[in-house]
């Protein structure tokens, strides 16, 4: 079995709507998959009636929510310890059927799909790398990658941050770690902007999207799109260009 992490919070019917959508997805991928969707804390009741019945996923219930990163922190060791591996994926994304089994034909350390396709989203059997700066909504991460993050962090997904701002500093830990990625040209659908554009309490995810980008530049030293940041990132594309020579 292929491990799948999927972590749910839904507040409102759409939100419920798009979860859905992204777990038909999964489960129809054309290798066999296992997954585990994680319920941090959501309150629509279709949602909450739809988990309840749902039998081809093992669900994991939290009655309030708190940070995704803390979530698969812990879930994401206990996969990479069975698996070796695991492809995590948002609740607001619908994947093409052979989006897993492609990604797995990758070597690196993380393996990203590109999340700007249509819906339903194309099948694409001949695949690319495009550079090394991954999108790191809809990861393959494997187990050598998370074990040197943790070995040298203490953890893979920094818990200081809640959640933004955190795909930027795993991309400069990948960077200072030498562990090579690859951000592939398969696509998925992507509702961009979900986690706020749908929430009832909007404010306040952008006040939180500020502390964690806050966070992020006391704990580097320059500020996510600094010049600095830019020259760092830069070294992504660069790995492409070895690759490719």
């Amino acid at each position: 079995m292929n491990p799948i992490l999927m972590v749910v919070y839904d507040r409102t019917p759409r939100q419920s709507q798009l979860s859905r959508a992204a777990f038909e997805s999964a489960i129809a991928q054309d290798i066999p998959v296992e997954i585990r969707i994680l319920n941090n804390g959501s309150t629509c009741p279709d949602t909450l009636q739809w988990l309840a019945g749902e039998t081809r996923a093992l669900i994991f219930n939290r009655a309030e929510n708190q940070s995704p990163l803390k979530l698969a922190n812990h879930h994401g060791e206990s996969l990479i310890d069975k698996h070796g591996y695991f492809l995590g994926i948002p609740n607001d994304v619908v994947l093409p059927p052979n989006l897993y089994r492609k990604m797995l034909e990758w070597p690196q350390g993380v393996v990203a799909a590109s999340m700007d396709g249509q819906n339903p989203p194309m099948v694409m059997e001949d695949v690319h790398r495009i550079h090394g700066d991954v999108h790191m909504a809809v990861p393959l991460i494997r187990g050598w990658t998370w074990k040197a993050l943790v070995e040298a962090h203490g953890h893979f997904f920094d818990p200081g941050f809640f959640n933004y701002a955190s795909d930027c500093d795993l991309k400069l830990r990948l960077i200072d770690a030498g562990i090579p990625t690859a951000q592939l040209d398969i696509q998925c659908w992507h509702y961009g902007g979900a986690s706020h554009r749908l929430a009832p309490n909007w404010a306040e995810v952008h006040r939180q999207a500020d502390r964690d980008r806050d966070y992020f530049a006391k704990k580097w030293g320059f500020a996510i799109g600094s010049p600095e940041y830019d020259r760092r990132i830069a070294r992504m594309y660069e790995s492409e260009k070895e690759t490719s020579s």
